[in-house]
């Protein structure tokens, strides 16, 4: 028995040994936490007001009396301002963050710190950059990831990561000319220039000024965590202002904002036109908001003024097109509308619409994505594959079906669902697709067909089928090589973009409720949505990422396309704003279970 004891002490105290050696001290370096950033940047503030500075060990952590051999950066952040940049490489941890706050001060372009977001950059690991190095040096930057230091006989330069994009650059390779455009070329030529890559530990002040916590960054963003349903509606919410602020006044939309250039740019389509139009009665459902449902107006009646009627069927017209998608999300829209108002005043209109749509649809099911009005016939342009008219189709006539039955919708809806079922990926492939499209617009009008109790089996099991592509395609954690990539769907080679992220999440949205209707297992597609929402809100401009941008309250809420492209496009907003609205009932239903 004592043998035992003392087997069982040795094991307990071999283990205990273990945890000990894998605990971080309080004094290591290495190890920061939430509470020691906010001490770091704390201390920089108040080196940057001037005045006398000494370590306290009531306020400071001990760990910044140690020294760590690696530079960090302080960067500070006014809206309207180029970025303050300041570095320090000698000394313990505090008289770094004590010489660079001295060094911001000594600049001169400051301004009133209470304007002033505080970033400090960590350094890590340092390696060169440039064509004569050993296999596996030398490489470019990735794009937010590292940072680059320029260093010439006469000066020395760090730029942070984030750096890369305030300046909206669109590669690794774009940081490089950028950084090597900062400095003036020595007599040497560029054989004097030393180019070093870096990576940091990130983080900034929560507030202008240095209110509330510090936030972690990673790629100079704040990565999301728990998502709740308060906050998918918040977000829906300020999705839904960002959209209004850019509507005109005659109900349409700046198609497309270009933040960190404060401009909007050209170009404009109506199908995404009518997709808003649908979004911001979403808006309205989920949160209450006159305001989102008299905007949807507006827009709809600009819509309906590109429609042009004959005999019993009316399309919308724009820019010389009169493509399938603008009729049927415009039908969405007007439908939504229609509930959400309580009114019948557009009924004549939507019931022309909806002719358009079945006119348009083939003796085979599918669909024209074109209309030529002058020979009175659809058609598919040549060289171009239509990925979402179908679905679309298909979702505004089962919609159609549902709120006013009769006009042939059902039968159209079917016929169209038969198709998709059974030979639609024959017929993209035919037409040089590789790979099956989990088309979003298809699993969402096949769930809604389901619950008008009129899908075949076929129909059911062709859903679960795109939503099985859809969870394959989306990066999980454990396979991830940038932990920002997590929950989107696979880019190879490129940014994974926030469009693409909320499409899938409306999709695997349609799959949730179809599985929980038919009484199966429904976990595998919640978390898949979460995984989803969490990137895709990472992608929505708050008060705290906007710290890069020139004008942070004129993106706020709407929702960039990815770290290489910082552009706010009307549909982006859209399909990310109506999947949040989804996801939250979706966990609004799950409380009722």
């Amino acid at each position: 028995m004592a043998h035992r004891v003392l087997a069982l002490c040795l094991v307990v105290a071999g283990w205990a040994a273990g945890a000990d050696a894998r605990l971080p001290r309080a004094d290591d370096p290495d190890h920061v936490t939430p509470a020691d950033q906010q001490a770091m940047l704390a201390l920089v503030r108040r080196a940057a007001t001037g005045g006398e500075l000494a370590f306290s060990p009531d306020s400071m952590p001990a760990k910044l009396l140690r020294a760590t051999g690696r530079p960090l950066v302080v960067s500070a952040h006014r809206p309207g301002a180029e970025p303050v940049v300041a570095w320090s490489a000698r000394g313990t941890l505090f008289e770094q963050l004590k010489a660079a706050g001295a060094a911001l001060r000594a600049t001169g372009r400051l301004g009133p710190l209470a304007e002033v977001r505080l970033k400090l950059d960590l350094v890590d690991r340092r390696s060169p950059v440039g064509p004569a190095l050993p296999l596996g040096m030398g490489g470019p930057p990735v794009l937010g990831v590292h940072g680059l230091r320029v260093r010439t006989p006469a000066a020395d330069r760090w730029l942070p990561g984030s750096e890369a994009l305030r300046r909206g650059l669109a590669s690794g390779e774009a940081f490089v000319r950028h950084a090597l455009g900062q400095i003036e070329e020595p007599p040497g030529g560029l054989r004097e220039v030393r180019l070093e890559r870096f990576t940091a530990t990130s983080f900034i002040e929560r507030e202008p000024g240095g209110g509330g916590p510090a936030v972690a960054l990673y790629r100079g963003m704040p990565r999301v965590g728990r998502v709740s349903r308060r906050r998918l509606l918040a977000a829906a919410e300020a999705a839904g202002d960002w959209l209004l602020r850019v509507q005109k006044p005659d109900g349409s939309f700046h198609y497309i904002y270009d933040p960190v250039r404060d401009r909007m740019g050209e170009g404009y389509n109506v199908v995404r036109h009518a997709g808003v139009s649908w979004s911001l009665v979403q808006a309205f459902e989920a949160t209450g908001r006159r305001r989102f449902l008299d905007g949807a107006g507006r827009a709809l009646a600009w819509l309906l003024k590109q429609a042009r009627t004959r005999e019993q069927m009316s399309w919308l017209e724009h820019g010389g097109r009169r493509p399938l998608g603008a009729a049927a999300l415009g039908v969405m829209a007007l439908l939504a509308y229609r509930k959400a108002a309580a009114t019948e005043r557009f009924d004549a209109a939507i019931g022309r619409l909806g002719a358009f749509l079945v006119f348009m649809q083939r003796p085979d099911g599918f669909f024209h994505a074109e209309y030529d009005a002058d020979q009175r016939k659809g058609f598919i342009p040549e060289d171009h594959v239509p990925l979402y008219a179908a679905g679309e189709a298909l979702v505004a006539l089962v919609r159609l079906a549902r709120a006013m039955p009769g006009g042939g919708w059902r039968q159209a809806a079917a016929k169209g669902a038969d198709f998709a079922a059974a030979k639609r990926d024959g017929w993209f492939a035919e037409r040089g697709m590789e790979e099956v499209y989990p088309d979003a617009w298809t699993m969402m009008a096949l769930d809604e067909l389901h619950a008008l109790g009129a899908a075949r089996r076929a129909h059911v099991d062709y859903a679960f089928f795109l939503a099985r592509l859809s969870l394959e395609e989306q990066v999980a954690p454990s396979g991830a090589r940038w932990l920002d990539h997590v929950g989107a769907p696979r880019a190879y080679g490129e940014a994974p973009r926030a469009t693409p992220a909320a499409c899938r999440c409306e999709g695997l949205l349609a799959a949730w409720r179809l599985a929980r209707r038919m009484g199966v297992a429904t976990g595998v597609y919640r978390r898949a949505v979460l995984r989803s929402l969490r990137f895709q809100l990472a992608h929505q401009y708050d008060a705290v990422n906007s710290y890069l941008l020139p004008n942070p309250s004129r993106a706020l809420g709407g929702f960039y396309a990815s770290y290489a492209d910082h552009r706010v496009r009307i549909d982006t907003v859209q399909h990310n704003l109506s999947s949040l609205v989804g996801a939250a009932r979706m966990l609004e239903a799950e409380q009722g279970d």
